[in-house]
């Protein structure tokens, strides 16, 4: 199961149309795919948008926009398509609790991001569980 979806201003917006629909779709997904380009777009009112794509526990990408701009980006497999084992991939990654207002959060953010699967979570759908208790953003 794959999840593709979008926070912005306390709702999860989530649209078919954005979703990969096919494998590659997912593993060449960056900051100029549908999903982040919406997300980029609906925070160029000055607000935060953090585009989010979930592939089957395997892939954890997020890409997060203020005003407009891209902020933080996340991929928890970034060799995914090859095959290979790779540690997870992130700028800025302590901005996030700062765009989401829980800059008490910051380290354990930072530390949930960058550690390799089955340390502390089964899966990236556990990570991303996990993250959103962090930010203070409840998972529908």
């Amino acid at each position: 199961m794959t999840q593709a979806f979008i926070l912005h201003q306390g709702q999860r917006l989530t649209d078919p149309t954005l979703e990969p629909q096919e494998l590659k779709d997912v593993w060449f997904s960056d900051a100029n795919s549908p999903l982040a380009k919406k997300a980029k777009s609906l925070s160029e009112g000055g607000t935060v948008a953090l585009a989010i794509l979930e592939y089957q526990g395997d892939v954890l990408k997020f890409w997060a926009f203020k005003s407009g701009l891209l902020v933080v980006q996340y991929d928890s497999s970034p060799s995914f398509a090859t095959c290979t084992i790779t540690p997870p991939e992130g700028d800025q990654l302590e901005n996030l609790a700062e765009l989401f207002a829980v800059p008490d959060q910051s380290k354990a953010i930072v530390q949930l991001l960058k550690r390799k699967r089955g340390y502390g979570f089964i899966n990236e759908r556990d990570r991303l569980s996990q993250l959103l208790g962090l930010l203070g953003l409840a998972q529908k």
